[in-house]
C-alpha cells in the first residue's frame, strides 16, 4: 500500500541522515523527513554530514537529502529526507550502527532528543519539473 493509501502517520524513532544522494521517485509512495535542530557550529554540520556519507554511502530508497537553514536564525537548520516509500525508510535503519548513529551525533554536538522530526506522506500532488498538478 503506498503512502497515498494510507496516511503513514505513526512516526517511528528518527535516526540520522543516510547518504547524499538524488534518484527517480514516484511521488505518489514518496516519504519525507523533516528534522530540525538549533546547530550552532555549521562546520560542525558539514563535516558531520560528510563524515556520515563516507561512512554510509548511498543508501538505497533515499531520493534525496537536502539542508536548510533558518534566514533569520541560521542556527536552526532544517534537514528533508525523501525517501521512495516507507518499506525504504523503514529499511535504512539497517543500513548502519548504533555506533555510527551516535558518532554522527556526537560529531554534530547534538543528541537524536534535540530534533524536533515530523514524518510526511506524499499527497501525489506535485507542480514543477515533471509534476503534474492535481488529479
Amino acid at each position: 500500500m503506498s503512502c497515498c493509501d494510507d496516511d503513514c502517520a505513526d512516526v517511528i524513532g528518527w535516526q540520522p541522515l543516510t547518504g547524499l544522494i538524488s534518484r527517480y521517485r514516484n511521488p505518489c509512495m514518496s516519504l519525507l523527513l523533516q528534522a530540525t535542530a538549533r546547530v550552532p557550529d555549521w562546520q560542525r554540520m558539514e563535516d558531520g554530514l560528510a563524515w556520515l556519507h563516507a561512512e554510509v554511502g548511498d543508501t538505497a530508497g533515499l531520493i534525496s537529502l537536502r539542508v536548510f537553514r533558518d534566514s533569520a536564525e541560521p542556527a536552526k537548520v532544517t534537514m528533508l529526507e525523501e525517501w521512495e516509500s516507507r518499506e525504504a525508510f523503514d529499511q535504512s535503519f539497517a543500513a548502519y550502527s548504533l555506533e555510527q548513529r551516535a558518532e554522527f551525533l556526537a560529531r554534530l554536538g547534538l543528541t537524536a532528543d534535540d530534533f524536533d522530526r515530523t514524518l510526511w506522506s506524499s499527497t501525489g500532488i506535485e507542480f514543477g519539473p515533471g509534476g503534474s498538478g492535481p488529479a
